[in-house]
């Protein structure tokens, strides 16, 4: 009977999965053929589908769901915002990311940390904040540095935390959604103020959905 149960919540998993990468290639392709309605429609309806692929889930009956579901929530906004290339709209999507960052966190302090294994990430995350900076912030123009500074220090504390979550109950698919997170936002800067290119959204878009239905998972 237990695993009966254990079947039936998981039933829908593959639907979840297959409406994310639908709504991802939708996106991908209206952003080719620059179709506003279809980048829209695509982009949230991929987002829409981690919130409820965690509440499918559960999240908010584990002690660090409801941090989990806040980090969620923010990125949806976050998505939202980001779909206009306005500058006021942009730091808004940037300030929604900055709090889905620190809900994940606390998600992960509330999980659990092993404080003993932070230091080589952390070590590793500091050098590569170090690498980025010096890539990144030549291109941002004066008025953006503080926020996009301030950026990359929520996101690098989120993977060191996801290091540390791991290390107390194992678990290397959150270390590894932290990193694609990570990854998918180079492509962001890079499209927003370094060099605009189909493959930061080929490259960073998937990334970036793929992150977030693994924590969906936590």
């Amino acid at each position: 009977m237990e695993n009966q149960a254990v079947q039936s919540t998981y039933t829908l998993m593959p639907v979840f999965l297959i409406i994310a990468l639908i709504s991802v290639l939708l996106f991908l392709t209206a952003d080719r053929i620059n179709s506003q309605v279809g980048r829209w429609g695509g982009k949230m309806a991929a987002s829409t589908v981690f919130v409820l692929f965690a509440l499918y889930l559960d999240v908010l009956e584990s002690v660090h769901g409801p941090a989990l579901m806040a980090a969620l929530i923010f990125s949806w906004f976050g998505d939202f915002l980001l779909l206009s290339d306005k500058r006021r709209w942009f730091l808004y999507g940037l300030v929604s990311f900055f709090l889905a960052h620190i809900a994940f966190s606390c998600c992960f302090i509330q999980r659990g940390i092993y404080a003993g294994k932070l230091l080589l990430p952390s070590a590793g995350v500091i050098l590569l904040a170090l690498v980025i900076s010096y890539w990144l912030l030549p291109h941002v123009d004066k008025e953006m540095k503080l926020p996009v500074l301030g950026y990359m220090i929520a996101i690098m504390f989120m993977v060191s935390l996801a290091f540390g979550t791991h290390h107390h109950v194992p678990n290397p698919s959150i270390p590894v959604a932290a990193c694609f997170f990570l990854v998918s936002d180079l492509f962001v800067a890079r499209d927003r103020f370094v060099k605009k290119d189909v493959w930061n959204h080929i490259i960073g878009t998937p990334l970036y959905f793929s992150s977030q239905m693994i924590f969906a998972t936590v």
